[in-house]
């Protein structure tokens, strides 16, 4: 209970050969593919976001590791298991993290604050899209919340933190892109990807776009080339300049 506000990574070391890891039930993480499509992440540590959520503060809580092996060793084989508080993490003034709206597909009227985003799928951000019903899906996706910033807020510069995202992104604040990583496409043009799903996006809020004491809607749009997909690492909110400096 007394880490219930930090943020809280679940690492596992080196599993040989796949991994999918659960906490009280709840898919947090997983490396490698699974028969038939079989790729191996021997190599890996796992290192995986838990979510607040997902955690019983004070009480018991319960990991689950299921693990494939296709030859020699086997399991869960270094490391140092446990629970890991991220020391450094940014607290944002205004935190996103926890529950938004999220859908397969690519639609350029999913942005606008007016769509209606109430049939989509609940999903809980930062975590792999894969651990939130997606599991094996390449492509486009979008994520959809509201939000709203205070009054007091009004006279500072303020950045979007949106963690990283697995392959890349493009970030709409009431209709209006305030930033990307990378370029999508679309139409079926074939993007390129590099090493995008690792850098950390922070872009600055136009000071005209939010509506201060009022509701305001954020919509992420994410293109993932292979394997792990999604928006998976905080911090996930808005900060004001100089506190992310």
């Amino acid at each position: 209970a007394d880490v219930k506000d930090q943020q809280l990574y679940l690492h596992l070391g080196v599993i040989d050969d796949i991994d999918e890891t659960y906490v009280n039930g709840h898919f947090v993480g997983f490396e490698g593919a699974f028969p038939p499509h079989f790729i191996t992440a021997y190599s890996a540590s796992r290192i995986y976001n838990l979510p607040a959520e997902y955690l019983n503060p004070g009480g018991d809580n319960v990991v689950a590791v299921r693990v494939y092996d296709a030859e020699l060793a086997g399991g869960i084989v270094s490391g140092r298991p446990g629970l890991y508080i991220k020391k450094d993490a940014l607290i944002p003034d205004v935190s996103l993290a926890g529950t938004w709206k999220l859908t397969a597909g690519d639609n350029p009227d999913w942005k606008d604050e007016t769509f209606d985003d109430h049939d989509w799928k609940d999903a809980i951000v930062p975590e792999y899209w894969e651990t939130q019903g997606l599991k094996g899906y390449d492509g486009y996706g979008w994520y959809r919340r509201t939000f709203r910033v205070k009054p007091a807020l009004s006279g500072e510069s303020l950045i979007m933190m949106m963690g990283r995202i697995d392959d890349l992104d493009e970030v709409y604040v009431n209709g209006v892109q305030i930033g990307s990583t990378g370029r999508m496409h679309g139409n079926g043009g074939k993007n390129r990807i590099s090493d995008e799903w690792s850098e950390m996006r922070a872009y600055t809020i136009p000071p005209d776009v939010v509506r201060f004491g009022q509701s305001n809607t954020v919509a992420v749009r994410v293109y993932d080339g292979w394997l792990h997909g999604g928006i998976y690492d905080g911090p996930i909110g808005i900060v004001t300049r100089g506190h992310y400096k």
